[in-house]
């Protein structure tokens, strides 16, 4: 089941949110990348977190990626072809899950 705190602690949005918005999209390219650059992301004991990604951020890529999960089958993922897997000793990641094993990672890390 879908949790929908992290919806409601959200404050409204407002159209100067954008460019931070925007940052924190550009900054997941960094964190995210393409599969080799999550292979390594996982491979690592701490995920590399790219200058200028806060928490408020990575809660904002945490939402992103979680929605991934959920709708995974349905959100493409730019450049990578459908059904990519990526193999970390006998564990199988899809790239939404990928994604959100290393923000989650991330979040926990900076343990703020």
């Amino acid at each position: 089941m879908f949790d929908h705190a992290w919806v409601d602690s959200l404050s409204p949005w407002r159209r100067s949110d954008m460019g931070r918005e925007l940052k924190v999209m550009v900054l997941s390219a960094q964190l995210w990348g393409d599969p080799d650059h999550l292979t390594r992301q996982l491979l690592a004991a701490s995920p590399e977190i790219p200058a200028g990604l806060d928490h408020q951020g990575l809660c904002t890529l945490w939402g992103i990626a979680r929605m991934g999960l959920i709708f995974g089958d349905r959100i493409p993922t730019r450049g990578t072809p459908a059904g990519t897997q990526i193999i970390i000793g006998s564990r199988r990641f899809t790239i939404h899950e990928a994604r959100y094993e290393i923000v989650r990672r991330a979040i926990k890390s900076r343990a703020y």
